[in-house]
């Protein structure tokens, strides 16, 4: 069976088993090579055949001279390209894809949005015609990953340039030599009007940047009224499809396939509307959190559709907001996670990446809870690599590190900076993703921080009256290490390295417990922040501390002779990478 006959057939029973409710069109058009870049096809610009396009549903590809069908709703739909290897789609002048069609005839519903929508598009045009650019297209690539930059005012967006972009930045593009960017949704906080400076900010790093949608990027007045209520969630993505186009939508680089969703059901406007949005008074204040976590059907077709035609040893990597998984409320979670692990279990090497929690956390997700590949399909990443941790293949999710961390809270610094850590007591940052063909490796980086800042080493004693880091020699110590990348079954080490004047021999390593516990680091300046003025609690207080599912303990015995030493601590991550960190410390 040809990848054309496959998509046909895949494509022929999604429509017949969907019993499409909306009034459809057919919509037509052709991909070519733009040979001068220039937007528009000229005589000797070809077209390109076997490229995919959607309506973020069904999924077609181009004929052998790049012309496409392909039915849509007749009133309100995105039809987009899907970037394939080698090649890349019209960018804006601030980097943002512009691969896609809007067709809403008659634009947004004039439905008292806070934020504009769409204008309308008029008519379908006869000709949808979208360009690519021939590009050198590497296999081994790093992609940049933003979760929740979510800044409420022009200051956190200063906040967020200041502590993520400006170190990223550099005269040929970004430092950490980037392909292209992507951030996790909550884009901005509810003030939709802060996509343009976000935007500018993110631009500077040179690169594409491809944007999810978040439950604060919604045009949250959705809902509240006769056009909106009976689907309050089918309008509340205006504005962000005004400014970034499809929320669903997928993107090839390399061997790697990126499919991007929007995984936020908004459930209806519940707030106050008589004046401007900057005059509602703070008690008033529409409930921005009645939403919940939840993948529709047709966003689940949309991923079998594709994956129809993606070779099986490709590499499938999931972006969307909110986690598959989290400890805690049910909104923030997706409740649809088995059906979307059976959409994925086609493919035997699968990653998917959130923000939202303002933790870091990673997840996986095996058998028991739907993702099986098939026997045959060939290897997974974890278990060819570390089968006695993953005997069966799984799929890997990784809550990752928000640029935001803590909502831009926390002291100020010397530069009026908020050191603004996370209630895991992770630094804020964020997630460089390295590529090399059909597998991949996940970083961590700590905002103004070095590379090699991996870990916060805690020490606490049995003995009361030392001060940090001091402990009596005859008292036992407690060392207690936040490891910001770690997961569950790393291995984990430490060691006592005495002072050089003793002349020594380091003590040998010996593994440390894990354990789930709020970051004693984190915990302790959550403590001291609860004693700023009133009138500073608002914004600089920070929230409070949360379990950490990256703890380590370890213990220091007592009997140490009198000196200053060092706590070395050692790190093997999921990727066989080893990180070591130390800290001194006094017996008295």
């Amino acid at each position: 069976m040809t990848l054309r006959s496959a998509i046909a057939i895949a494509t022929v029973a999604a429509a017949a088993g969907a019993a499409l409710a909306q009034q459809t069109t057919t919509a037509r058009g052709v991909v070519f090579l733009d040979r001068n870049a220039d937007g528009a096809r000229q005589d000797g610009e070809p077209g390109i055949a076997g490229v995919a396009v959607t309506d973020s549903e069904r999924v077609v590809l181009t004929d052998e001279r790049g012309n496409f069908t392909l039915r849509i709703d007749a009133e309100d739909a995105i039809i987009s390209v899907v970037k394939p290897k080698g090649y890349q789609v019209a960018l804006d002048a601030q980097g943002l894809p512009r691969g896609y069609y809007i067709h809403k005839p008659n634009g947004s519903p004039d439905d008292g949005f806070a934020f504009r929508g769409v204008e309308p598009t008029g008519p379908l045009p006869g000709t949808i015609a979208f360009p690519l650019v021939p590009v050198d297209e590497p296999t081994s690539f790093t992609a940049i990953v933003f979760g929740d930059p979510q800044p409420y005012s022009l200051e956190q967006v200063d906040f967020f340039r200041a502590e993520v972009i400006d170190p990223l930045v550099t005269a040929e593009g970004n430092a950490a030599g980037a392909a292209f960017g992507i951030s996790l949704g909550d884009l901005v906080g509810d003030r939709l009007d802060l996509y343009g400076p976000l935007n500018e900010a993110q631009a500077m790093l040179g690169v594409p940047w491809y944007n999810v949608y978040g439950n604060h990027d919604m045009n949250f007045m959705s809902g509240h009224s006769g056009v909106t209520q009976a689907d309050p969630d089918r309008y509340a993505d205006e504005t962000f499809e005004r400014v970034y186009g499809p929320p669903n939508y997928a993107f090839q680089y390399g061997d790697v396939h990126f499919i991007v969703l929007d995984n936020v059901i908004w459930q209806g406007f519940d707030g106050y509307r008589d004046e401007a949005v900057d005059q509602w008074p703070a008690e008033r204040q529409p409930q921005t959190r009645n939403y919940r976590g939840g993948l529709r059907d047709e966003q689940i077709r949309f991923i079998e559709n594709y994956l129809a035609v993606v070779p099986k040893d490709d590499l499938v990597v999931l972006a969307f907001h909110i986690p598959l998984e989290m400890h805690g409320e049910g909104v923030h979670r997706v409740p649809e996670l088995t059906e979307l692990l059976g959409a994925l279990s086609s493919h035997p090497r699968t990653l998917s990446l959130s923000g939202h929690t303002h933790l870091q956390q990673h997840w996986f997700f095996g058998s028991e809870h739907g993702y099986e590949p098939a026997p045959g399909a060939g290897p997974n990443q974890h278990t060819q690599a570390d089968p006695a941790r993953f005997p069966q293949p799984v799929h890997h999710h990784l809550n990752a590190v928000t640029a935001s961390g803590s909502w831009f809270n926390g002291m100020r610094d010397e530069i009026g900076l908020p050191h603004t850590t996370m209630r895991d007591g992770a630094p804020n940052g964020y997630t460089l993703v390295h590529f090399d063909g059909n597998r991949y490796t996940t970083e961590f980086r700590a905002a103004r921080q070095p590379a090699d800042h991996q870990m916060n080493i805690h020490l606490e004693t049995n003995a009361s009256g030392n001060l940090p880091g001091e402990l009596d020699a005859s008292s036992t110590g407690e060392v207690v290490v936040n490891v910001f990348n770690g997961v569950e079954g790393d291995a984990v080490e430490m060691r006592i390295v005495p002072n050089p004047a003793l002349s020594a021999s380091s003590m040998a390593w010996t593994a440390m417990r894990f354990d789930v516990r709020p970051d004693p680091i984190y915990a302790a300046t959550h403590a001291r922040e609860q004693q700023l003025p009133d009138e500073l609690q608002s914004s600089w207080g920070l929230p409070e501390p949360r379990d950490s599912h990256h703890i380590w303990v370890g213990d220091i015995p007592a009997g140490l002779p009198a000196g200053t030493h060092a706590v070395e601590v050692r790190h093997t991550d999921l990727y066989g990478r080893t990180h070591v960190d130390r800290r001194t410390f006094r017996v008295k």
